[in-house]
């Protein structure tokens, strides 16, 4: 389970973060339900998986007046639903806790745009989306395996920093952060035909930076033994590679897997074409 650590409040002390309610339903007795992103109001993505801390004996997360079915997974005071479709405008979330009293309530209004559904761009490595040349990216999701990092080197705790830049784009904040290991990324997407752009910088010199690694789609290889480094000609320079793909059912696997040092990837693009 990922928190953001960086203060539970903000500076003036205003505004509470998610982290300030993740400890109060662990630590108070009062009645907590809370829906984690209250501030993240315009949505990348159309597929989210909701958060909601809750002290609450049960839980109901009601999404544009349909209550989910299936049990939430509630460790710590967490009760996460995943892959919950969003619909195209303004979405109503809404969270019961239900105590032996009275319910304590949340709800919040999130907006997607109807573009989010053909076409995501995911920042891999980044804890928080961004706009960049070609649209906007919201932040690592739908991944599993691998570890989140920055080509400046700064940890969890923002410790470590040393700037570097990526040259040969113009989104050296997009290309600054990576996924690296053996890791897949699962992509809910409606049936039909995407263009995958994948984007990539060396991060590493020398040794650190002989890394031979394939990337398949739905099993299977479309990049084969992609050398980043002996590619781009060196290491913090962009390249990027393309390919089609058809989705049939409702996802899209991307897996990266390494035969030499580890995978890496900075961002996806995976763009619907039209067939006409």
């Amino acid at each position: 389970m990922d928190i953001n650590t960086k203060g539970m409040v903000t500076y003036d002390r205003a505004i509470k973060k998610d982290v300030f309610y993740f400890y109060q339903a662990n630590w108070s007795k009062k009645p907590v339900t809370r829906i984690a992103g209250h501030r993240y109001i315009d949505r990348a993505y159309g597929v989210v998986d909701v958060k909601v801390y809750s002290n609450a004996p049960s839980t109901t997360l009601i999404v544009n007046g349909q209550k989910l079915a299936g049990q939430a997974k509630c460790q710590v005071k967490t009760c996460i639903w995943s892959n919950v479709h969003l619909q195209a405008g303004i979405n109503k979330i809404q969270a019961i806790g239900q105590f032996d009293k009275s319910p304590a309530n949340d709800e919040v209004f999130w907006t997607v745009n109807p573009a989010a559904f053909d076409h995501i761009h995911i920042d891999s490595g980044a804890l928080m989306g961004r706009m960049a040349s070609t649209g906007r990216y919201g932040s690592d999701t739908y991944f599993d395996g691998g570890e989140a990092r920055s080509v400046s080197g700064a940890d969890a705790f923002g410790l470590k920093f040393e700037p570097r830049t990526v040259s040969g784009t113009p989104d050296n904040d997009v290309l600054g952060t990576y996924r690296a290991g053996n890791f897949s990324y699962k992509i809910p997407l409606k049936p039909g035909h995407y263009v995958v752009t994948l984007r990539f910088a060396e991060p590493e010199g020398g040794e650190k930076a002989k890394r031979l690694f394939d990337v398949a789609a739905n099993k299977q290889i479309m990049i084969k033994d992609l050398d980043v480094f002996a590619e781009a000609g060196g290491s913090l320079k962009a390249i990027e590679r393309k390919f089609e793909v058809e989705v049939k059912n409702s996802d899209l696997q991307l897996d990266f897997k390494p035969t030499k040092g580890e995978a890496i990837v900075s961002a996806i693009e995976i763009d619907r074409q039209s067939r006409e």
